[in-house]
C-alpha cells in the first residue's frame, strides 16, 4: 500500500494517520504553498515553506488537517498562530531560522510531536511546561540566548536528542540524569568553564559535543580517557 504513496510524485497519500520516518521517505514534500492549495487538503502530509520573506505564519497551512512534517524556515516569522495544535497527525515541525523572541505556547498543544527545531531565533526562555510534549525525541534549540534550562526540560523524559549548543548556558543541573532515553547532547559554544559532572552519569549517553567553551584542554582530555564509550568532540 506504502509504495503507491509516491511513486510519480502525484500520487496520494493516505489521509488521517501518523506516518513511521520510512514511510514518510515515500511521500511527496510540497515546497510550493500555493500549489499545494490546489490539492484535496487532506492529501498533503509534508510542508516546507523556505525563504519566502514572510513575517507572519501562513494561516493556510492549518487548513492541511493531515500534516505529519511542517517546515516553515528561513523567514522573519515571530510568532504562531493558536490553531498549530489543531494539527492532530503532527510529528515534526521546524521553525529555525525565524524571529522568534520567546518559545511559542501554541505548540505545547501538539499532542504527536517527536522532532522540534527552534534553532537560530532569539528565545530566552524555555516554558516550564515544556514536558508536557510527552513524546518529543528531538529538540534542536541552537542558536538562541538560553542561559538556563527550567525544571521542565528534565522531565522531558522521552528525549533522544537535545542541541543546545550555540547559548549562553553554564551550568547544567544533575536532574539531566532523570532523561534516561538520551543518547546524543550538543553543549558547544556555550559558557561552560568546566565539564558538567553529571555527563559522567548518563550510561546511555553515547554522543557529547562540549567544544567551543571555556573548559582547560587539560580537562577535556581528561574527560575523553575517563570515557572511552562516548564520542566526545571537544
Amino acid at each position: 500500500m506504502l509504495a503507491a504513496c509516491h511513486r510519480s510524485g502525484s500520487d496520494r497519500a493516505d489521509a488521517g494517520r501518523l506516518y513511521t520516518t520510512e514511510q514518510l521517505y515515500q511521500i511527496k514534500t510540497w515546497r510550493n504553498l500555493d500549489e499545494a492549495l490546489k490539492q484535496p487538503v487532506d492529501s498533503i502530509i509534508k510542508l516546507v515553506y523556505f525563504k519566502q520573506n514572510a513575517d507572519e505564519f501562513p494561516k493556510e497551512v492549518l487548513g492541511f488537517t493531515n500534516l505529519n512534517v511542517l517546515e516553515v524556515t528561513y523567514n522573519s516569522i515571530r510568532e504562531l498562530p493558536d490553531g498549530i495544535q489543531k494539527l492532530p497527525y503532527l510529528q515534526s515541525l521546524y521553525l529555525q531560522q525565524n524571529q522568534f523572541s520567546s518559545f511559542p505556547e501554541s505548540i505545547m498543544g501538539i499532542k504527536n510531536l517527536q522532532r522540534l527545531s527552534l534553532a537560530g531565533n532569539q528565545i530566552q526562555e524555555l516554558p516550564e511546561n515544556l514536558s508536557s510534549l510527552h513524546l518529543l525525541r528531538e529538540l534542536n534549540l541552537s542558536g538562541n540566548r538560553i542561559r538556563q534550562l527550567p525544571a521542565s526540560f528534565f522531565t522531558t523524559t522521552s528525549l533522544e536528542v537535545a542541541n543546545l549548543s550555540h547559548n549562553q548556558i553554564a551550568h547544567l543541573d544533575d536532574a539531566l540524569k532523570q532523561l534516561t532515553q538520551l543518547r546524543k547532547l550538543y553543549l558547544n559554544d556555550n559558557q561552560f568553564t568546566e565539564i558538567p559532572s553529571v555527563i559522567r552519569q548518563m550510561p546511555n549517553l553515547q554522543f557529547v559535543d562540549i567544544s567551543g567553551n571555556h573548559i582547560p584542554r587539560e580537562e577535556l582530555i581528561e574527560f575523553v580517557k575517563e570515557n572511552p564509550q562516548l564520542k566526545i568532540v571537544i
